[in-house]
């Protein structure tokens, strides 16, 4: 009787600290969940940020080649207008040299 209930304390007490290990090691996977869910958060936070960047970035980009191009057009036009006397830039520059 006695070896019966030393026996069954024994059993108890393993259960025991068999069912503190499960608690400690599922504690442990929510502290992990949980962190898991704030880098996962920050990553989207991040990416977000990136991707406007991105966009304003090509946006600035795009309009700075397009006035680039702008201003190669019209200086092409203007100095060949210094040498041609029919286009109209031509007559423009011979009105405000003469004047």
């Amino acid at each position: 009787m006695v070896a019966d209930f030393v026996a069954t304390e024994f059993r108890l007490s393993a259960l025991k600290s068999k069912e503190d290990a499960v608690g400690r090691v599922r504690q442990q996977l929510l502290q992990s969940r949980h962190v898991q869910d704030q880098l996962r958060v920050f990553e989207a936070r991040d990416r977000s940020v990136a991707e406007t960047n991105f966009e304003l970035v090509a946006n600035w980009s795009l309009m700075q080649i397009v006035v680039m191009v702008g201003v190669g057009i019209i200086q092409v036009v203007m100095v060949r207008s210094l040498f041609d006397d029919r286009s109209a830039f031509s007559k423009v520059w011979k009105y405000k040299v003469l004047s």
